[in-house]
C-alpha cells in the first residue's frame, strides 16, 4: 500500500508514490456483533475480549465490495481510563495491550487495501473523571491549580499514537472526533440540550471563568461590552454563560442577539483550540499522515432562525489546521438532523420529501467549501425498508458526486436498530456482501460512479454573503430556508462567504 496525501489542486486525493488518484469509497467499522450492547461493534478494540477472527473477517468483506476506507472508533472513556496523568498517556489494560491490536488492525488493512482512518470517539465522556476534572474543552488554567490537565492527556495520546504509526502506509488519516458538538452532553456538557431550546453549556467549573476572559478580551471593558449587548452588568462576575432560548412568538431570544452571537462566537475558540491542540500534538511526531475531524451538521452559518441555542462546534473557515473535510449527512433521520426547512416526519418513501433532503445535503455539503477535499464521511438514507434505503442512499451519493470529493456510509453491515427495525449495509450479518452490497459494489467497478468522480469540484453560479451575526444567532429565514422553499430561484450550485472569526489565537 502506498501512502495518501491531499493532491495539490486541493480537492483530490492521491497515492504519494505514484500519484495516482484516489477516491475514498468507504464505510464506518461499525457491524453487527451479537452478545453486546446494541449487538453493535463500536468499542470492539477496548472490549476485554479479544476478536481477531471477526476483525479479519470484517475487512475480507469490506475488501470484497471494493471498499478502500475504513472509519475505526477509539472511544475515549474506554480507551483512556481513569486515572490520567500529565507525565504520560494511560492507556487501557487489556489483552492484547491495545496497541498490539491497532497493530493487528493494520496488518489486516495492509493484506486486504483497505485504508483505516482511526478515530476518536467522544460517546460516553461523562465518565471520565480525567476530562471533567482536568479542565474538559478548556484544559487546566493557570489560575485553576494544580492537578490533571485534559489538554496534556489529550496531547499525550496522539503523541503515542503519531509516533507509533508514522510509517504505517494503510493509515489514511487520524480523526479528531467522530462528530464534533461542542459543547454537547455526549461529551459530559454542563447542561443537556432539550426541546426547550436550553442552551449547551461548557461545564460550569471551567467554562465560566473562561467565557468572562473571553467577553473582556472580545470588547475590552465592562462598559464596552454592556454597550454591545445593551445589557447592564456591574461587574464582571455578574456574567454568566447565557440560556439561549428562542421565543417564537415574538420571534427573538431571551438574550440579546450580539450577546447570543458572542457565546457562539465563544465556543469558536474553545472548539479550535481544543482541537489544534491535539493536531499540533500529532504533527510533532508525523508529518506525513493527513487529520481531519467529524463534523455535525448543525454548524454555524446555516442554523435556521432560533437555532443560536443549538449552533455549536466551528465553521469551515475556522478549520486551517485540518487537510481535508468531513460532513455527516442523513436524508432521513430526524434526530441527527433536525432542521427548521425540514418538511414533517413522513416515511422516506414520499419522493418530493427525498429531494428536498437531498437538497438540504447539497446545501451543506457547497457551504463547507474550505479549499480543502470534502470527503462525505458519514451519509446515507436510513429508513426501515431495505429497498428503500439502498435507492435513496445510491441517489445522495450521485447528487453529491460533484460536489463532494469521496463517501462513506454509516453501518458496514445490517444491525439491529431495535427489537422490530434494522440499520442496512452492505454486509449482512454473516458479515459476507449481502444483496444491498451487490449494488452498492457496482458503484466502485469500471464505469461505475466512483471510477467516473469528476477530479474538480463544480464550479459556483451564485455566491451568496452571510451575515455573521445572522450566522451565529439567526432571527429571521436564512439562506438555507430560503433556498429550500424555492430552489429554482436560484442558479446552482451555491457556494457561500462566510465572515471568519475575528477572535481566534491560529
Amino acid at each position: 500500500m502506498d501512502f495518501i496525501r491531499v493532491s495539490d489542486d486541493r480537492w483530490n486525493f492521491e497515492a504519494a508514490g505514484s500519484g495516482a488518484r484516489f477516491v475514498p469509497f468507504g464505510a464506518n467499522f461499525i457491524f453487527y456483533d451479537p452478545g453486546h450492547p446494541m449487538k453493535w461493534s463500536l468499542n470492539i478494540l477496548t472490549r476485554p475480549e479479544w476478536q481477531p477472527g471477526t476483525i479479519r473477517q470484517v475487512f475480507e468483506g469490506a475488501a470484497e465490495l471494493k471498499l478502500n476506507l475504513m472509519k475505526v472508533f477509539l472511544p475515549v472513556p474506554e480507551l483512556l481510563p481513569d486515572p490520567q496523568v500529565n507525565e504520560t498517556a494511560r492507556l487501557a489494560e487489556v489483552s492484547p495491550p491495545l496497541l498490539e491490536r491497532l497493530d493487528f488492525l493494520f496488518e489486516a488493512a495492509r493484506r486486504t487495501g483497505v485504508y483505516i482512518s482511526l478515530s476518536l470517539a467522544e460517546w460516553g465522556m461523562f465518565g471520565a473523571k480525567w476530562f471533567h476534572e482536568g479542565g474538559a474543552f478548556m484544559g487546566r488554567h493557570v489560575d485553576d491549580g494544580p492537578g490533571v490537565d485534559s489538554s496534556t492527556v489529550y496531547r499525550n495520546l496522539w503523541q503515542v499514537l503519531a509516533h507509533r504509526y508514522r510509517d504505517e502506509p494503510a493509515l489514511f488519516s487520524y480523526n479528531l472526533a467522530v462528530e464534533l458538538y461542542l459543547p454537547d452532553g455526549n461529551w459530559g456538557a454542563g447542561t443537556a440540550a432539550t426541546k426547550e431550546n436550553t442552551s449547551l453549556h461548557f461545564h460550569e467549573r471551567w467554562g465560566t471563568p473562561a467565557w468572562r476572559r473571553w467577553a473582556l478580551s472580545r470588547h475590552g471593558s465592562l462598559d464596552a461590552l454592556n454597550r454591545a449587548w445593551g445589557t447592564r452588568h456591574n461587574a464582571l462576575e455578574e456574567l454568566r454563560q447565557p440560556e439561549i432560548k428562542w421565543l417564537a412568538g415574538e420571534s427573538r431570544y431571551t438574550v440579546p442577539q450580539a450577546l447570543a452571537a458572542d457565546y457562539i462566537s465563544f465556543k469558536e475558540c474553545v472548539t479550535y483550540a481544543f482541537l489544534k491542540n491535539q493536531a499540533d500534538a500529532i504533527r510533532s511526531r508525523d508529518a506525513r499522515h493527513m487529520i481531519a475531524c467529524g463534523l455535525h451538521p448543525d454548524q454555524p452559518g446555516l442554523a435556521p432562525a432560533g437555532w443560536g441555542w443549538k449552533t455549536c462546534g466551528i465553521t469551515h473557515r475556522e478549520l486551517d489546521f485540518l487537510d481535508y473535510l468531513t460532513p455527516h449527512l442523513y436524508t432521513h433521520i430526524d434526530y441527527l438532523i433536525t432542521r427548521a426547512w425540514k418538511l414533517d416526519d413522513s416515511p422516506g418513501q414520499d419522493a418530493a420529501v427525498l429531494e428536498r433532503r437531498r437538497r438540504e445535503a447539497l446545501i451543506y455539503a457547497r457551504f463547507m467549501d474550505a479549499g480543502k477535499p470534502l470527503l462525505m464521511e458519514e451519509m446515507g438514507h436510513a429508513v426501515s425498508d431495505p429497498d428503500e434505503s439502498l435507492r435513496g442512499t445510491i441517489e445522495l451519493a450521485e447528487a453529491l458526486s460533484e460536489h463532494v470529493s469521496g463517501l462513506q456510509i454509516w453501518f458496514l453491515s445490517d444491525v439491529p436498530k431495535n427489537d422490530n427495525e434494522w440499520h442496512y449495509g452492505p454486509l449482512g450479518v454473516d458479515l459476507r456482501p449481502n444483496a444491498w452490497g451487490a449494488a452498492w459494489k457496482k458503484l466502485a467497478e469500471p464505469g461505475g460512479l466512483i471510477a467516473a468522480y469528476p477530479r474538480c469540484r463544480a464550479p459556483a453560479k451564485t455566491v451568496i454573503a452571510l451575515d455573521r451575526l445572522e450566522g451565529l444567532a439567526p432571527a429571521r429565514e436564512t439562506a438555507g430556508e430560503k433556498m429550500i422553499r424555492d430552489w429554482d430561484a436560484y442558479d446552482h450550485p451555491v457556494d457561500f462567504d462566510w465572515p471568519p472569526n475575528p477572535m481566534l489565537r491560529r
